[in-house]
């Protein structure tokens, strides 16, 4: 294994015809992005890093590996600590003080996104492949006035509407979740897509003891870029 701070990421400006510039982009704060695609590099991480992931398989260790990476990849360009990202209990990742970021990654990408706490509160990123949601998995995502609504706003048809508002849900829990503490299912809150900017909001929350009112200040923005879908969300 390497020492505290691991071996630099082979960092990639475009993956899988993704850009990181593609995901800055939705963010309207200063945010670092990085990306690379998915690879086994267990001897270019931190050992403790490499204790957690070591027994999983070679999906898991390649995703978890190149996110870690590229995370500290995107730390040194703020001047950031080079620290171990071990996740929490929750499985969420422990940022250096004065950070906010997010992970995420598909079959064929990994992106870290970090920035500074004194510009953003938090943030929130999510990459899913490209296409439908399977059509048993849509009442667990959203209800159907969800799908009615949007669907005259982004023009997608059902099931690939249906992946956009799991994205989305998904960008919106990172974003939260560091704030509240609070595990959400994907059917505890509705969202409301806005034009024009490809943007959505939270209209409503349905979990219990939960923060409508921060959830209704986190924004949205979401574009498809090449088959994959990028949501991200944040709150200032």
């Amino acid at each position: 294994m390497e020492g505290m701070y691991g071996a630099a990421a082979d960092v990639d400006s475009t993956v899988a015809g993704v850009g990181r510039h593609d995901i800055e982009n939705l963010f309207d704060i200063n945010v670092v992005c990085k990306i690379a695609a998915p690879r086994i590099v267990d001897d270019e991480l931190c050992a403790d890093e490499y204790q957690h992931i070591k027994k999983s398989c070679e999906k898991r260790r390649a995703e978890f590996g190149v996110a870690r990476l590229i995370a500290r990849e995107a730390l040194s360009v703020l001047g950031a600590p080079q620290v171990s990202l071990l996740p929490k209990a929750d499985r969420s990742p422990t940022w250096p003080e004065g950070i906010v970021g997010s992970i995420s990654h598909t079959n064929d990408i990994c992106a870290a996104v970090v920035a500074r706490s004194k510009d953003v509160v938090s943030i929130g990123l999510d990459l899913e492949q490209g296409g439908e949601l399977g059509e048993g998995i849509v009442k667990h995502v959203c209800s159907p006035e969800e799908i009615q609504e949007n669907s005259r706003i982004t023009h997608l048809s059902t099931l690939v509407l249906a992946k956009l508002i799991f994205s989305a849900k998904e960008a919106f829990y990172k974003c939260q979740y560091p704030l509240s503490n609070q595990f959400l299912s994907h059917r505890e809150i509705e969202l409301q897509f806005i034009e024009p900017g490809n943007r959505f909001v939270v209209v409503k929350s349905h979990a219990a003891n939960s923060n409508e009112a921060m959830y209704k200040q986190i924004r949205g923005t979401w574009k498809i870029v090449n088959n994959t879908i990028i949501t991200a969300a944040s709150l200032s």
